[in-house]
């Protein structure tokens, strides 16, 4: 999985219902969250350049076939996805 913007990795581990998880800080509020990861190809507290790898797809925990799960919060509020990616 690639970052869609630069920002900074703030988390970069496993969360319970997430599986392995990297948050990056976009700043002004703006979030994304990359999870379900096979694997977590950033430390916490690095610089990730837009289109930089995060890590690699995998299983969500309760999944049984293997995905990503991506969010962009901006502010706190989960927001559509489909905009960001144009």
């Amino acid at each position: 999985m690639r970052a869609v913007y630069a920002g900074r990795a703030i988390y970069a581990q496993w969360l319970a219902e997430y599986g392995n998880l990297v948050i990056l800080d976009h700043g002004d509020g703006v979030f994304t969250l990359y999870a379900w990861l096979q694997s977590v190809g950033v430390p916490a507290g690095a610089s990730v350049a837009a289109g930089a790898a995060v890590g690699a797809a995998g299983w969500g925990p309760g999944h049984d076939e293997p995905g990503l799960y991506f969010e962009v919060r901006d502010h706190q509020k989960a927001n559509d996805p489909v905009a960001w990616l144009r």
